[in-house]
């Protein structure tokens, strides 16, 4: 008589569980994370059954066979802590070049605090965090071909690069895959040029942007669970609109609040839906909506 291997039948002969062969029949063993009777196993809850170790804060999330941590919005996971985001900045030239701001986690690198930067410079910055990073140019204008602005995804120029940048072309919004950006500025020994300034933040869940539009005009984004994804406009106002301009660091409130996907629908989760601020709350999290991901929208 044959022998049969089971486990290797087109059809699985167990669900969520490792086979094994036996004579003449099969044993399932459920896979970590998973809890049945030996042939359907389904996902154990830990969250619920108190078998996981989140850090104090932090929220457990279940998941299929695992479970996540998740810390509140504005705060940043560093393996163990829910910690605030902190960023560190240094330049090899003036100081000057160098403005921090209030929050700790943001700030201002720039090539000149006159009309321009000087000939034979070779000045760097750089930037290091207990999360991701971003850095967005607000204007640049260096002689091109000749003056360059380089931007590293890391702590030095043995990196890699990010961007070559050169001429009066702003380069789009840059993330790091890390914690830690390395910027250098290099010009020749010919014309002066006005150069960069660009904004630095700090990069944690809740931090929001605007894609698709101009420096202060677009399609709002918020970044949640490692992802960006966007924010459904039902009921969207001048309310929600002031509390983003105040949480980006605008000087003066909303003059308009766009709708229906006026800058493009965008990608990825929806995370916001029926967001109801009241246009007094510092970030757009603090404002009443349907829970993080729950929403009746769509992208088309």
């Amino acid at each position: 008589m044959q022998r049969v291997d089971e486990c290797s039948a087109s059809t699985p002969v167990c669900v969520n569980a490792k086979c094994k062969n036996t004579r003449g029949s099969y044993r399932c063993t459920c896979n970590t994370g998973f809890t049945g009777d030996g042939k359907t196993c389904q996902d154990y809850n830990e969250c619920q059954g108190f078998s996981y170790d989140c850090p104090v804060n932090a929220t457990c999330v279940n998941n299929d066979g695992s479970y996540s941590c998740q810390c509140p919005s504005g705060y940043s996971l560093d393996g163990k802590n829910c910690t605030e985001p902190m960023v560190t900045a240094t330049t090899t030239c003036s100081k000057n070049l160098l403005v921090r701001f209030v929050s700790n986690s943001s700030g201002l690198l720039q090539s000149s605090v006159s009309s321009s930067y000087g000939s034979n410079m070779d000045c760097s910055w750089s930037l290091s965090s207990n999360t991701m990073l971003e850095l967005v140019f607000v204007n640049l204008t260096t002689e091109s071909s000749a003056d360059y602005v380089y931007v590293y995804d890391g702590d030095s120029t043995s990196s890699p690069l990010i961007g070559q940048f050169s001429g009066s072309s702003v380069p789009a919004p840059i993330e790091s895959s890390f914690h830690s950006l390395y910027v250098r500025l290099t010009s020749d020994n010919a014309t002066e040029y006005s150069g960069f300034r660009a904004l630095y933040r700090a990069i944690t869940a809740g931090s929001i942007r605007l894609k698709d539009g101009t420096s202060s005009t677009g399609r709002v984004e918020i970044f949640h669970d490692n992802q960006w994804g966007t924010i459904c406009d039902d009921a969207w106002d001048i309310n929600d609109a002031n509390v983003i301009c105040r949480q980006l660091g605008f000087p003066n409130l909303a003059s308009q609040a766009f709708s229906g996907a006026y800058h493009g629908q965008g990608s990825g989760p929806i995370w916001m839906d029926d967001v109801a601020c009241s246009g007094s709350e510092s970030h757009i999290y603090d404002c009443r909506h349907r829970g993080w991901g729950n929403h009746d929208c769509t992208h088309s």
